[in-house]
Order: C-alpha cells, then sequence, then structure tokens
C-alpha cells in the first residue's frame, strides 16, 4: 500500500515547484485530469480535476502494453513461452497459407519491440473479421523482422493472444493473482476481443493510484513490500533499449530508443504512455515515479510541461508552511470549467433541425434540463445536460451504454454544452447558435474520433 508523505518537502519536493506547475498548466490548453507523483516510495503529492479523481479507473490506451509486457515476463519465467519463439509456431492457425518466410521469422521479442516488420496497414481492427490475429497476420511483413521500428498495437494483441494459447487464460486473468492483487488492484478491466481475448495493447481500465503502484514496483525492480512480484531481471531488461527509433522528427522523448513496450526518455527515465496523455514515468535517477491521466492531444507538450516544471520540483529547495498551504488550497479546488447558465435558453430554440444530409439534432428543455437527441450515421445519440452543472447522465459509445456528465449555458444567443465520460478521456465541447431558424453546430472534443466540425441544420418544426 502506498503511503502519503506528510508534505511534499519531507520526501524532498518543493511544494513552490508544484505551485509553479499549477500556474504553468492553468496557462496552458492541457487537460490532465489526475497526477500522482511518487518520491522515495511515497505519495509526495496528488491532485484530481473534479469530477475526474485518482482512485476511479480510466481507460489507459497504449500504456495496456506495458503489463501486456508483464504478462509475456512472467509466461516466459514459467517456461510457458520465450522470447525468441516465433508468433507463427504459437498460434499457426491464425498464419496464413504460404506465409512468407519473413512472416514466419517474426518472433516475440520482435512483436515487444515493435520491430515485426509488419506493414503499417496491419495496426488496424476490419469489423467484418472477428478473428484479428488472422488479420493482421495476413499483411506482408515488409522488412526483416527485428530492424525496424514501426508502431503497432496488433502487434501487442499477437502478444496477448500467445500469452491466452499457452496459459488458457486471457491476460487479465493471468495477470489478476501474479500482479494486480499483490499490488492490492481490486478492479482491473480489459477491453477484449470479439473471440475473448483481452486486446493488449489497449483497454486496461485502472485508477491513477493504480499506475502509479505499477510504476513503483518497475522502480523497485519488481519488489513490492519486501516481496518479489515480477521476475527477477526482468524490468531492467524490459525496459532497456531493444532497438532503434530515432530519426523519425518525432518529439525528443519518442525517440530515445524502445524496449519491450517501453518508451526510453531522456536523463535516463522510461515511461509506458497512451494516447491522450495516460502516463506511467519512472525516473531512477530521482527516485521518483509519475502517474498521469489526462485528456488531450499533444502529448509532446504535455512530457514538456511535466519535465520543464513538476518534476523539476523534485530537489528544488523547500516551500515554506505559506506556500505548502497554497498548494493545499489550489489542489483542493481544481475543477473542470463549465458553461455557465445565467438565464435561461429562450423557447424558440426548441425543435427538430436537419442539415439536408441524413442528419437531426432535436433540441428541448425540460424543466431546465437541456436534452439535445442527434442522429447520425451511427444511430441516436441522446444526451442530457444541466444547467450550469454537471448532470450525471449516459450516452452509447462504440455499442456500448457509457456513463457521463454534461453541462449547458446560453450565452450571447447560443448554447454551449460540455459532456464528460469520467473514466476516459473523452470530452465533447459544443456552441449551438441559433439564427432565425438556423442552427450552427461547432463540435471540438478529444477522444470521440470527430475532428472540429461545423454543421448547419433548418429548423423543420
Amino acid at each position: 500500500m502506498l503511503k502519503y508523505a506528510a508534505s511534499p518537502e519531507t520526501v524532498g519536493v518543493s511544494s513552490a515547484g508544484l505551485n509553479r506547475f499549477l500556474d504553468a498548466l492553468a496557462a496552458s490548453s492541457l487537460e490532465l485530469h489526475s497526477v500522482v507523483l511518487l518520491r522515495h516510495g511515497q505519495i509526495a503529492w496528488e491532485m484530481s480535476v473534479s469530477p475526474y479523481d485518482v482512485r476511479t479507473p480510466h481507460v489507459l490506451f497504449s500504456l495496456s502494453k506495458s503489463f501486456t509486457s508483464a504478462a509475456v515476463g512472467f509466461a516466459v519465467a514459467e517456461g510457458l513461452m520465450a522470447y525468441d519463439e516465433r508468433i507463427c509456431d504459437i498460434l499457426p492457425d491464425k498464419a496464413p497459407d504460404g506465409a512468407s518466410a519473413l512472416l514466419k521469422a517474426v518472433t516475440i521479442h520482435d512483436l515487444l519491440c515493435m520491430g515485426s516488420g509488419l506493414s503499417a496497414a496491419s495496426d488496424g481492427i476490419d469489423p467484418e473479421q472477428p478473428d484479428w490475429a488472422k488479420r493482421v497476420l495476413s499483411f506482408p511483413v515488409e522488412h526483416t523482422p527485428g530492424t525496424h521500428f514501426q508502431y503497432n498495437s496488433m502487434g501487442t494483441f499477437l502478444c496477448s493472444q500467445a500469452v491466452q494459447r499457452r496459459t488458457g487464460m486471457t491476460v487479465l486473468a493471468y495477470l489478476t493473482p501474479r500482479l494486480f492483487a499483490p499490488l492490492g488492484i481490486e478492479t482491473p478491466r480489459w477491453d477484449e476481443s470479439p473471440q475473448g481475448v483481452s486486446c493488449g495493447g489497449w483497454g486496461l481500465h485502472l485508477s491513477t493510484l493504480d499506475v502509479a503502484k505499477f510504476g513503483q514496483l518497475l522502480l523497485r525492480d519488481g519488489v513490492w513490500g519486501g516481496t518479489r512480484v515480477l521476475p527477477e531481471g526482468w524490468v531492467d531488461m524490459a525496459t532497456s533499449r531493444k532497438i532503434d527509433n530515432s530519426g523519425r522528427g518525432a518529439h525528443p522523448d519518442w525517440e530515445q530508443g524502445y524496449g519491450y513496450q517501453f518508451w526510453r526518455c531522456r536523463d535516463g527515465a522510461y515511461r509506458g504512455d497512451g494516447m491522450y496523455g495516460q502516463l506511467c514515468w519512472i525516473e531512477p535517477e530521482r527516485d521518483a515515479v509519475l502517474a498521469v491521466t489526462a485528456g488531450l492531444l499533444d502529448m509532446g507538450a504535455e512530457v514538456d510541461l511535466l519535465r520543464g516544471t513538476l518534476l523539476s520540483a523534485i530537489g528544488m529547495p523547500g516551500g515554506d508552511e505559506a506556500e505548502q498551504e497554497r498548494l493545499r488550497e489550489r489542489t483542493a479546488a481544481l475543477t473542470c470549467p463549465v458553461p455557465e447558465c445565467g438565464e435561461r435558453p429562450p423557447q424558440r430554440v426548441v425543435g427538430r433541425y436537419e442539415d439536408g444530409r441524413g442528419h437531426a439534432l432535436e433540441v428541448a428543455l425540460e424543466g431546465g434540463v437541456l436534452r439535445l437527441t442527434a442522429e447520425e450515421e451511427g444511430g441516436v445519440q441522446d444526451m442530457r445536460f444541466g444547467p450550469g452543472t454537471l448532470l450525471q447522465g449516459s450516452i452509447r459509445y462504440r455499442g456500448a451504454e457509457t456513463g457521463c456528465l454534461a453541462a449547458y449555458g446560453w450565452r450571447d444567443g447560443a448554447l454551449e454544452t460540455v459532456l464528460r465520460v469520467p473514466d476516459a478521456p473523452f470530452t465533447r465541447h459544443a456552441r449551438l447558435r441559433f439564427v432565425g431558424d438556423t442552427l450552427e453546430e461547432t463540435v471540438v472534443g478529444a477522444g470521440f474520433e470527430r475532428e472540429p466540425e461545423t454543421r448547419t441544420y433548418h429548423k423543420v418544426r
């Protein structure tokens, strides 16, 4: 169990430096949901931006990959598979007839270090093909395995399926007694393929505190509370550079080399990360771990902010009691903004609007609650928004019912809405401007797989 430090200063972290981080965060456009900073094995500081918190499971996207790597490490240590085993030998029924010599040469090592050589087109899902392993192995291998870095989440899925084939259980079930239970992670959840295989490269849901525990386990070479959890030597082996990924024109922290589902960083650090800003950052030289959940698009800017302010607070001269109190007050008050609702929208906005291209939007006011019913190619989406305050509800996302929190305001002849999924980075901001019988809707949101878009509707009733 992680313990809280009496103050950041007791573990060598400056409250003044953390206040500077909050200043920089407020001045940026980055949306962090929660942060846990560990130093010397204790929680030096944590922050949650309401309605998010450090204890609610949050989808991790590609940060899930580091946990799949651990599952492979356990399976290798138990003699169930080997890093130099060929994936086509482990999953012979998934390989195509007449598989090429290059495909037959792809090993677990190659998949883990993103060096399989499989074409970039293999990294995806076809809804018409429920057998994901067969699909990815049907693509050509364009480079000699082990020689060319090409990020590929489906390669991690193949590792997950390989573990399941050799252990007889999903990666989630396999890791539960070996990793999650020893760390006190009580409610791990992992999305699955149509055939019941843990996604591996994405889809794990853990809290920020759970991610911090995993980071601390890595920092201590796989030992937790004096007990070895991860196989001896696995951490150094998995987090060391296995393949060169430089020269791609990426951010410097994406070009320091890649291990077994871990990114090497500058200054001797390494990390697991996931889309929209999910991070498990390990700083061995500073004896520190940083766990972050977020909902943002520019992870390079996120890393620069964290490196330049939050991580630099480690080892800085400590803040006085006034700085500590200021930090406590600011941390407690962190909240995501919601639209102000100073006045009720006029009744004239109520009605059905269509854009002439098969899309429709119905606007209703029900006792102060705004109801928007959107008809699109993917079906009907029914959304309810509280007046100037987040209203709990649900939406349909990827075919499943998902909890959400939503609010609206009325300003300058327009409705402003925000909808958040509290266990994910998904946020939808929309502005609905009404001019006569015309409705102009502009939608921006990270995580909804929809580019910023403006649609014009006309009132039909």
